[in-house]
Parts: structure tokens; C-alpha cells; sequence
């Protein structure tokens, strides 16, 4: 392999196109945020004026929503940002934050209302039903409006999407291959390469990984598209019947848990990213598997996977390498496994040149190691599974 080959971009046109993704659904971020904004304020006053608790409910979510969108704004806009001597990872964690805030807001906001709703049973109060139905209508139209301006149109592929292209160059030497569990290898021999993986094997990876927030954004919306038709039932039912006033804090409560569940997801979310877990949809062993079929590596250790924000995971791990003059080559390849395999582009990988002496024998590393004692691979342990399979 060559110095300019080593040197190369790994990512090449991909950033400018993620550009111009983060410019595209901030533009539908701020065309929703509009629309909510809107809806919000006609039915917290049509819900004053005509005594509807559930309505108040309905904007209540709303609120949520527009929290959300504006978590999903301040993101991409503190995704720009560059890292700072403080700030050495960026701003990433700013949506994790944003999202433990409002998840917190939604609750309190919840508890009142179902508070609010259960002294509603007991103390009816009259319900105009005419004004409940027509502004829920109303709502579902806008909310189905607000779906198409947040729909996500995806062509992309998993991200584990295992495609490998030959470089038909009669100079390149390099061979990648696949075994029955879809580990990667690469022959020692290699002379000049220029990519490990072919560009176009996962080019949606980072697609799919900045519309995260977006996705998060449309669920949500999709949650209000079924309240508002709720709210259209109780206000034909009310209508046509107002002594069913009963039906409005039901369908509050009925609500409210709905609204409690849909935040579940999202505060798993943030504990993971919290509490340094591994990303959903990566898995440890498969990384370090694939990391050991490279032909230069003889062991994988200290491996961690953790996640700087929701979509954006990050990985360290230390590569014990069988000769020293394959250490550059090794680091790339194994560079070039996250980020084209796995959609890791955070990466920092040590190498090390003898097993007998690990460079991470510190009581810090040992509390890790013993924690990770099951996920460390050496090319003769991996070579005895195989033979056992």
C-alpha cells in the first residue's frame, strides 16, 4: 500500500452530502414547527373556550412535539459545531440532554392533567362537543400534513450490509472474503488497495443515521394523528349526547398513558447514551470477530462501543498486531471495518506489539478487562472455534 493511499479520505464526498441532508430536514424541522405552533394555539383556546380537558390534553402532546422539533434544530445546528478545548467531543450530548428535559416536562405536564381529569369524574363539567370534534378534525388533517413534511423517503440498506468489491487493478493484491458468519479477512499479502469496502456498498449509512431525530419527530406525530382521532369520537359522542361529558376525561386519561408510553423509548435512549452503553444494533463480539480475521492481528482487547449522542456511536479498542511493520496498514483496515461494516466513524484504535505486555495495565483498564473477560479474542482461541464448528 502506498503513502497517498494510506493518506486518503475515508469518507470523500459523503460529508458534503450530509450537508446538504442536515440543510434539508432542517427545512422540514422548521416548516413542522410552524404548523404545530399554529395548531397548538387554536386548540388551547378552542379548548378554554369550550371546556374541553381533552383537548387541553391533545395540546399538551403538542407541546411535546414541538419540543422535540426544536431539540432535533438546536442538534443539527450543535452538530456543526467544531470540538473545543472544553467541549473536546463537541456538542453532540446537547440532544440528549434537550430530550431528558423535555421527557421530564412531559411528565409533570401528564400528572397534572390526569390529576385535572379524575376530579373531572366526579365533578362533571359540560363539554361543547360541536367545537371538540370539528378542531379534532382539524388537528388530524394538520397532523397528516405535518407526516408528509417529515416523510422519509429511505433507499438505503442495513448497516451491516456486508458488500465487497476487487479492485480490478492487476497491481492490487488484496482479497476479501467472507465466511458462513459473514466475517471479513484479509489476506497478509497486501500491496496496494484503496478501499476495504466498496463506496457504494453502504453509502446510506450516514443517510440513515442523520434522520434519527426526523424519525423520532414523525413517530411522535403519528401518536397525535391517533389522539386527535380519539378526540373525535368522544366529541361526536358528546355531541350527540352531552350528558356523556364523562367520555372527555376518560379519553384524557386513556391519553395520558399513551403519551407516558411513548417516552419509554426515548428515555431508554438516553440512559444508554448516559450511561455509556452499547449502541443498539452493534454487537461487540461480531466487531472484535471481524477485527481478528485480519491476517496482521493476533488479539483484540479493551474494546468499547458507546455512543456520544443517539445515532452517533463511537469506538476504542487495542489490537495486538503479529509484526510491527504491519501496524499501519492494520490501523487503516480496521478503520475502514467501522466505518464501512458497522457506521462508526468515531474511532480511536491502539496498537500493540506484544501480547505478553498489554499497554493498558492500569486498575482502570483491569475493572474493564474483567468486565469485558468474555469479549477478548486471540487468534488461537478463534482458530479452536472454528475447527469446532
Amino acid at each position: 500500500m502506498t503513502e497517498k493511499q494510506l493518506n486518503s479520505p475515508l469518507l470523500g464526498h459523503k460529508e458534503k452530502n450530509n450537508f446538504r441532508l442536515n440543510n434539508n430536514v432542517q427545512r422540514r424541522v422548521v416548516y413542522a414547527i410552524i404548523l404545530c405552533t399554529l395548531f397548538t394555539i387554536i386548540e388551547i383556546i378552542v379548548g378554554i373556550f369550550s371546556h374541553s380537558l381533552a383537548l387541553m390534553s391533545d395540546a399538551s402532546h403538542l407541546l411535546s412535539d414541538l419540543c422535540c422539533y426544536f431539540i432535533t434544530l438546536v442538534s443539527i445546528y450543535m452538530a456543526k459545531q467544531k470540538a473545543t478545548k472544553t467541549m473536546s467531543f463537541g456538542y453532540h450530548r446537547a440532544e440528549v440532554l434537550g430530550a431528558l428535559l423535555s421527557i421530564l416536562l412531559i411528565w409533570i405536564m401528564t400528572i397534572l392533567l390526569v390529576y385535572e381529569a379524575i376530579q373531572r369524574i366526579f365533578k362533571p363539567i359540560s363539554v361543547d362537543g360541536i367545537s371538540m370534534f370539528i378542531t379534532a378534525m382539524f388537528g388530524t388533517f394538520t397532523n397528516i400534513f405535518i407526516t408528509l413534511v417529515l416523510s422519509i423517503h429511505s433507499h438505503g440498506v442495513p448497516l451491516t450490509n456486508n458488500s465487497c468489491s476487487m479492485d480490478h487493478n492487476h497491481e492490487t493484491r488484496h482479497i476479501c472474503k467472507f465466511t458462513k458468519n459473514s466475517q471479513v479477512s484479509v489476506s497478509p499479502y497486501i500491496t496496494k488497495s484503496t478501499h476495504f469496502f466498496d463506496d457504494d456498498s453502504n453509502s446510506n449509512i450516514d443517510y440513515n443515521k442523520q434522520s434519527i431525530s426526523l424519525q423520532s419527530a414523525y413517530t411522535h406525530v403519528i401518536g397525535d394523528i391517533l389522539q386527535n382521532i380519539g378526540l373525535m369520537i368522544a366529541g361526536l359522542c358528546i355531541w350527540f349526547k352531552p350528558s356523556w361529558s364523562i367520555v372527555d376525561p376518560l379519553c384524557t386519561i386513556l391519553f395520558s398513558f399513551f403519551v407516558l408510553a411513548t417516552t419509554l423509548n426515548i428515555l431508554k435512549d438516553v440512559a444508554t447514551v448516559l450511561m455509556e452503553g452499547t449502541p443498539v444494533g452493534i454487537d461487540c463480539t461480531s466487531i472484535q470477530q471481524d477485527m481478528l480475521n485480519l491476517d496482521t492481528v493476533y488479539e483484540v482487547h479493551d474494546l468499547h462501543v458507546w455512543s456520544l449522542s443517539v445515532g452517533v456511536p463511537a469506538l476504542s479498542c487495542h489490537l495486538v498486531v503479529i509484526k510491527e511493520g504491519s501496524a499501519r496498514e492494520t490501523l487503516r483496515y480496521a478503520t475502514e471495518l467501522c466505518q464501512k461494516k458497522y457506521g462508526i466513524y468515531h474511532t480511536t484504535i491502539q496498537i500493540d506489539y506484544s501480547a505478553n505486555k498489554v499497554a493498558c495495565d492500569t486498575l482502570h483498564h483491569k475493572k474493564c478487562f474483567v468486565g469485558y473477560n468474555s469479549l477478548v479474542f486471540s487468534r488461537n482461541e478463534n482458530t479452536q472455534n472454528n475447527i469446532a464448528e
